[in-house]
């Protein structure tokens, strides 16, 4: 009996060790989800990582994971109702009729796993979809002001809708094509605001449009912060607190240009392209010989002085 009473202890003393380990593993893997270490979910280049959107039945979107580090991993995607949304193994989703389903998404890095979800409303197609995003707008040349605007970063979308350009913008404009409006620039090149970036040691002059939005972030004046790298083409941050806007499409993105996305985003491109989403033009860099180079291909930290 004796025999048998140790066995049943050692037994039950396993038990509760797996116990323990399966419950510290699980919580760390739901903490890695929830951490800033954890997977980033976006769509259209907007972060939606814990959130609920609507798309219009019919319509086909594609989950874009960020991933902590850059190593090896396996990327999971799993629908609640695939009936309403259906999800490939690359994350491609597609409404397939009205109703809500929520998207798990799992990371698997080494013995490491990281978890995200976002939840999928489907409308009927005659309502208007959450995730439409901005885009891009056209960039200033070296001697008239440009026209420009952020790309890939809003936390709030910004209006869909074309904005007339005001009376008082630049007398020289950069060209669209008829059915196009682009976002408002106001100002000349006489009365804008003169400010600096630094990065990584290098100084670079720049102009922004003297609007209500501008003015707003000259108050913020001087500002040290962290940009992050989205698509190759440039750098964003999402300030605490919403400017007021002048948003509007725009169909080329230029380097140099610096716009708003949405109420919060502020974005600095580095690359020029073509775009269809809409933004607030706050300005432009003047000197873009080494600007790419110095932003680099990752996080980024700016100095900006008024």
């Amino acid at each position: 009996m004796r025999y048998k009473s140790k066995i049943i202890s050692c037994f039950l003393m396993i038990c509760l060790l797996v116990s323990v380990l399966y419950t510290n593993k699980m919580s760390e893997v739901l903490a890695a989800g929830n951490s800033k270490t954890g997977i980033r979910l976006r769509i259209d280049n907007r972060a939606v990582f814990g959130k609920t959107i609507s798309i219009k039945k019919g319509k086909k979107k594609r989950i874009k994971v960020i991933v902590p580090q850059k190593k090896k991993y396996k990327i999971t995607f799993r629908s609640s109702k695939s009936s309403v949304v259906t999800v490939t193994k690359k994350g491609k989703i597609m409404a397939k009729k009205i109703g809500t389903a929520k998207i798990t998404v799992i990371a698997k890095i080494k013995k490491k796993k990281y978890k995200s979800w976002i939840k999928i409303k489907v409308v009927s197609g005659d309502k208007k979809s959450d995730v439409s995003l901005p885009t891009k707008n056209p960039i200033p040349s070296k001697t008239v002001t440009p026209s420009n605007a952020p790309t890939d970063t809003a936390m709030v979308e910004p209006s869909d809708t074309p904005m007339v350009t005001p009376s008082d913008t630049p007398t020289i404009e950069p060209t669209a094509t008829p059915t196009e409006s682009l976002a408002p620039d106001t100002g000349t090149v006489s009365d804008m605001y003169k400010i600096t970036i630094q990065v990584n040691g290098k100084v670079f002059p720049a102009k922004l449009y003297q609007t209500e939005t501008t003015k707003s972030i000259m108050q913020k004046l001087p500002l040290s912060i962290t940009m992050d790298e989205l698509n190759g083409n440039e750098k964003y941050y999402y300030f605490s607190e919403s400017f007021p806007t002048e948003s509007g499409r725009v169909s080329t993105i230029h380097t140099g240009d610096l716009k708003l996305y949405g109420f919060s985003c502020l974005v600095l491109f580095y690359e020029s392209f073509s775009t269809t989403y809409s933004y607030t033009s706050l300005g432009y860099v003047e000197n873009l010989e080494a600007l790419a180079e110095a932003l680099g291909t990752g996080s980024v930290r700016l100095d900006i002085f008024g």
